[in-house]
């Protein structure tokens, strides 16, 4: 009926208008992102309420001429040496606090937004104002099923009403922060070059009380092919063994159990990835596999990281 569509109009006008009183940083770290980032960028859209922050990490590509030379307006920082992702991460939170933004949108530079994506995620967050980081749903590279990794963390969490999933964790290719979130907080872990700083801030939204909100009516594509440990140990073991040595920095440093149980889950974890390769008869595998485990067995720098992990507004 034409009663019931003004209705719907105008309910959709108020949501919207209220979107409008709300600021949001879209920030992307980037690093030799030339294939990625004027796709990534695009995808954001041109809405009044949204602005866009680059932290570059030092690229060697021409990411820094197409940063330059993009159609908006972007507020660019570039950084004489790659300082990592979560640091980078970092500095766009504390613009953000500084020029009173209300919420950050932190987006990979492989990844793109569907439509509406941010507006959606907007609506959940106004209506909960909890603790709490929103997500869509994220897209595979080839843009029809869901990525596999994200795919095992949504499968763990619980589903609610209107279409939302609460999830232990949900990678930071596409987090939506209420910026009350990240001055409880805090930043990224200085412990972390690149990967694992955002299962540690996971673990240290957990210890504050907070939680992962996955929205189904949101989508983006994230742009990478997952692979396995089992399959990174078979091509580089190098990398294998880096990869282990976060994996099991994450469980010391994770603030949501005490030191004892962190402890435990490493050594745990430690016995049933052995038992795992064995099965496998990778067994160079396991050498790395030990020295990843062993040099992370740190008491006092794990103890003291801890300690700091703790803090209100941590890390900045």
């Amino acid at each position: 009926s034409c009663s019931g569509n003004l209705s719907l109009f105008l309910q959709r006008f108020l949501n919207l208008n209220g979107l409008m009183n709300r600021n949001v940083l879209v920030g992307v770290v980037s690093y030799n992102g030339e294939n990625y980032l004027e796709k990534c960028l695009d995808s954001i859209g041109d809405k009044e309420y949204v602005d866009i922050m680059i932290v570059d990490n030092n690229s060697k590509d021409n990411t820094r001429e197409i940063l330059q030379n993009y159609k908006r307006d972007l507020t660019l920082k570039f950084l004489s040496k790659n300082i990592g992702f979560g640091q980078a991460n970092n500095i766009i939170f504390q613009y953000a606090i500084n020029q009173n933004y209300d919420y950050v949108y932190l987006l990979n530079q492989d990844a793109y937004l569907k439509k509406d994506t941010i507006d959606n995620l907007l609506r959940v967050a106004e209506r909960r104002m909890s603790l709490e980081i929103y997500s869509p749903l994220h897209i595979n590279h080839l843009g029809k099923y869901l990525d596999k990794n994200f795919e095992t963390y949504i499968n763990s969490g619980n589903k609610l009403n209107d279409g939302l999933i609460t999830a232990p964790f949900v990678n930071a290719a596409g987090w939506l922060i209420p910026i009350g979130v990240i001055k409880k907080v805090g930043g990224f872990s200085d412990a972390y070059f690149h990967y694992g700083e955002d299962r540690d801030y996971a673990n240290r939204l957990r210890f504050w009380g907070g939680n992962f909100i996955v929205s189904e009516d949101s989508e983006m594509i994230h742009d990478r092919i997952v692979k396995s440990y089992e399959n990174v140990a078979k091509a580089d073991l190098l990398n294998f063994k880096n990869k282990l040595k976060i994996y099991f920095r994450v469980k010391l440093l994770n603030i949501d159990r005490s030191m004892l149980s962190a402890y435990f889950d490493a050594v745990y974890s430690f016995g049933g990835q052995c038992k795992k390769y064995i099965s496998l008869g990778q067994f160079k595998s396991i050498k790395y596999l030990s020295f990843a485990f062993f040099s992370e067995l740190r008491f006092f720098a794990i103890h003291k990281k801890r300690r700091e992990s703790k803090l209100n507004f941590a890390f900045m």
